[in-house]
């Protein structure tokens, strides 16, 4: 572990100098395994926020979750200089490159925005012609991750939209969305931001997941380019 830092109260910035470093593509992800002195492992999946435009390094962020055995260890043990076991890059499936024609749509929600942090570095540094929109679901302001950069990259690449919705609290910045995103709302933003969408990129809990990810399929693009990853505890 080479930087750690806090991004919100309960995730955490962690960035990994592997000893072998291997290139990657914005969506994929890192297992990160623990090994007890006992023998006893936990392993956990995270997303590399990361751009692969930047090689030699991995930059995660890990949500402390309740009862999480490797989340609390990156929360309250782990400290730079710590040397840990990883796995990857993994994931062919979650995926965008600057290759890829057309708009493209991000939908995440909390912690799930992780992998589209990665696709907005790498879409803002290859100066990607088509449109991103990334949409953004969180509880408060407070806890928001990676907002302030999301809105620095949108503020410098004019191809990307960045909108958050807070479900429970005030929003305090101008464009953000009070409440959950749905169905109407969010076919809305696309047609606005992404009209020539060639792909749709959803990840968050399953509730989520399921709520909207059909959405776009019922809107009229193929269900192969609608793309989902869950996460859970």
């Amino acid at each position: 572990i080479v930087e750690l830092s806090a991004l919100t109260p309960m995730v955490n910035r962690v960035v990994f100098e592997p000893k072998e470093f291997r290139p990657y593509m914005a969506g994929q992800h890192i297992d990160i395994r623990l090994t007890a002195p006992d023998g006893y492992r936990a392993e956990r999946s995270y997303s590399i926020t990361s751009a692969p435009s930047a090689p030699g390094r991995y930059e995660l962020a890990i949500e402390l979750l309740t009862g999480g055995e490797v989340s609390t260890f990156f929360h309250g043990y782990a400290k730079v200089g710590t040397e840990i076991e990883i796995r990857g890059p993994l994931g062919g499936h979650f995926i965008w490159e600057p290759s890829m024609p057309g708009d493209v749509v991000l939908l995440g929600a909390g912690s799930g925005v992780a992998p589209f942090i990665s696709m907005a570095r790498e879409h803002t540094a290859a100066k990607h012609g088509g449109r991103m929109l990334l949409l953004h679901s969180s509880r408060s302001n407070m806890d928001v991750v990676g907002g302030e950069e999301l809105a620095a990259l949108a503020s410098e690449n004019p191809r990307l939209t960045y909108i958050r919705a807070i479900t429970r609290d005030r929003p305090e910045r101008d464009g953000d969305l009070q409440g959950r995103f749905d169905c109407d709302g969010v076919l809305a933003l696309m047609r606005q931001h992404a009209p020539q969408a060639a792909g749709v990129f959803v990840c968050g809990s399953n509730a989520f997941v399921e709520a909207l990810a059909g959405c776009f399929v019922d809107a009229g693009i193929d269900a192969d380019r609608v793309k989902t990853e869950r996460f859970g505890g």
